[in-house]
């Protein structure tokens, strides 16, 4: 009897350590890339990200890109804004759901640089004079964010799908260049625009709505 109880011990020990290590036996590595980013409103841009499992409930994923040279708001017209820049993340990830299906919650810093050309409406600021004109000037923008971030993941054999959604803050330094009058103000229109809201120059934070799909490759 004394053997038998033994034995059922030993077993359920072995099968709860065992559980306790199965993230050892998974995946450690995944490789993705984010389709949509190709297409976005703002910031289109060719996206690689890698995760990396550092523990059972814990991971680390860096993500860089490439900033498109238009955007989809530059094709329906005759401008080339010859967008140039790059993105840099970092974002720790925990795992607290088990197996291929989990869902997560990370903090992620946020780093962007780019310069391109930039076409807007601007108004006089004398209000006497009511004639709005279209001026070509150039920008240069730089961004850093703090996210966080609510995820669900999921790996089938090798293939992986990461969907995210997020609420952060970012600090914004947009500054123009070679306007034809540095004090005039850029026009919103009764309808404020992603274009607007992508140039508004100065100094400020704003709030960031990360949101997207990834899809990988697990190694």
């Amino acid at each position: 009897m004394k053997s038998l109880s033994f034995f059922i011990l030993t077993v359920a020990i072995l099968n709860l350590y065992g559980q306790q290590d199965l993230w050892k036996e998974e995946k450690k590595n995944i490789l993705k890339f984010t389709p949509a980013k190709i297409i976005g409103i703002s910031n289109p841009a060719i996206e690689i990200t890698y995760e990396r499992r550092i523990a059972k409930h814990f991971a680390t994923q860096v993500m860089a890109s490439c900033l498109m040279p238009v955007t989809i708001f530059d094709n329906v017209k005759d401008f080339n804004p010859k967008i140039r820049g790059f993105k840099f993340s970092a974002e720790q990830k925990y795992y607290y759901t088990k197996k291929k299906q989990r869902q997560y919650i990370a903090i992620e810093a946020n780093y962007m640089w780019t310069r391109y050309n930039a076409e807007m409406s601007f108004g006089n600021t004398d209000t006497s004079i009511a004639d709005n004109y279209l001026d070509s000037f150039r920008v240069r923008k730089q961004t850093f964010s703090i996210n966080l971030i609510w995820g669900y993941q999921r790996v089938v054999k090798r293939f992986c799908f990461d969907v995210f959604v997020g609420l952060g803050v970012r600090y914004k330094s947009t500054q123009h260049y070679d306007r034809l009058n540095p004090d005039d103000v850029m026009i919103a229109g009764r309808h404020p625009s992603v274009p607007y809201y992508n140039n508004k120059p100065g100094k400020y934070w704003t709030f960031s709505f990360p949101l997207n799909i990834r899809l990988g490759w697990a190694f």
